[in-house]
């Protein structure tokens, strides 16, 4: 049987209440039984964002991308994901060199949404490079989608802080400005 590893993520604690993890947990298994792969390793980075790159930096993406690096994972292996945004969300060019150095070191990566399988010799043998320009607009949305996002929360949060300094409304339910502290913001 051919080796496969799994990785999970997802941004928000709030996300780990919903069905993310049961979802992604079964794409994989469902691929790696269709395609004669058995799992062998699983990561899994619930509640960390892969915007800034900590998944990889400290997170368990960081580990398997330790170990593929060190020769750990065998060659010909895959890394199966949901989606490319699950690895990274950084910007195209950090994603894009991650994901090209995963596919140096010997390990594909297959994204289950759509099943395409991204090897060397897969992208080396695309004459058109559309495998691979395909990636780099998964790469591009999902940088995009993550800043406009974080925009928009930051703008949210000016309000509810404007709003509390001005007329002492609540930042939300647990978090209350004080007359000595009326900026309170949440903590990370």
């Amino acid at each position: 049987m051919k080796t496969a590893f799994s990785y999970i993520r997802f941004s928000s604690p709030e996300q780990a209440k919903g069905d993310s993890f049961r979802r992604q947990s079964e794409k994989a298994e469902a691929c790696a039984k269709a395609n004669s792969y058995m799992i062998v390793k699983s990561w899994a980075d619930l509640g960390v964002s892969g915007y800034r790159g900590r998944n990889s930096r400290t997170g368990n993406f960081g580990e398997f991308l330790r170990a593929a690096r060190a020769g750990e994972l065998p060659k010909d292996s895959v890394l199966l994901v949901e989606n490319l945004d699950r690895v990274s969300r950084q910007t195209p060019r950090k994603a894009l060199s991650q994901f090209l150095e995963v596919i140096d070191l010997g390990i594909g990566v297959v994204t289950l949404t759509d099943d395409e399988w991204f090897t060397a010799e897969s992208l080396d043998e695309d004459a058109s490079g559309m495998k691979l320009f395909a990636s780099l607009m998964v790469m591009i949305r999902a940088n995009n989608e993550s800043r406009v996002k974080g925009e928009r929360v930051a703008a949210a949060w000016s309000k509810k802080r404007a709003a509390a300094r001005e007329k002492s409304v609540p930042l939300s339910d647990r978090i209350q400005p004080t007359r000595e502290n009326p900026n309170l913001a949440p903590s990370d």
